[in-house]
This record gives structure tokens, sequence and C-alpha cells, in this order.
């Protein structure tokens, strides 16, 4: 128990970080889950901000408490939450 109370429980890097380094297939192999997400096309204008395409969290996943991190934009496990010291999840 002390162990798991002391132990750094690390970040998931963030969207931008993990395409530029071309690490997401291997964190998503780590992890066991695409920490990228579904992409799906939105029309231009029905987004609200321009945007053309949406990540979202699959179904399966969101159903087991995964979440999307809109600053991150990334997929993170239950549990995970956002730091603002650091800026990661």
């Amino acid at each position: 128990l002390a162990a798991a109370c002391l132990a750094d429980p690390g970040i998931i890097p963030r969207r931008e970080v993990l395409l530029a380094t071309g690490t997401a297939d291997q964190v998503s192999e780590e992890l066991g889950f695409n920490v990228l997400g579904e992409t799906v096309e939105v029309e231009p204008g029905s987004g609200g901000q321009g945007d053309t395409v949406r990540i979202r969290v699959p179904e399966e996943l969101r159903q087991r408490g995964y979440r999307l991190c809109s600053t991150c934009k990334i997929v993170r496990p239950p549990r995970a939450s956002h730091c603002s010291d650091c800026d990661n999840c």
C-alpha cells in the first residue's frame, strides 16, 4: 500500500506530442486502449467552433468510465484527471 501511495503515477502525453513524436500506437498498446479516441467528421458550421473533426470516446470505453480531456485532447482512463500544475493528464 505504501508503494502505491508514494509512487509517481506518470502522465499521458498530450495529443500534439503523441502525433508529433509518432508514439501514439506505442502508448495505446501499453495502456490497452486508443488514447487518441475516434475521430468523427462534422459538417462545417454544425460543430459550433468551426471544427470539421470531432474526437469522441468509443462507447465501450465510456461505459467503463473513460473520458475525453478537453485540454489534452486524449482519452483518459477512469480516476485520471488533468493536473493544473504540470498541465498533463
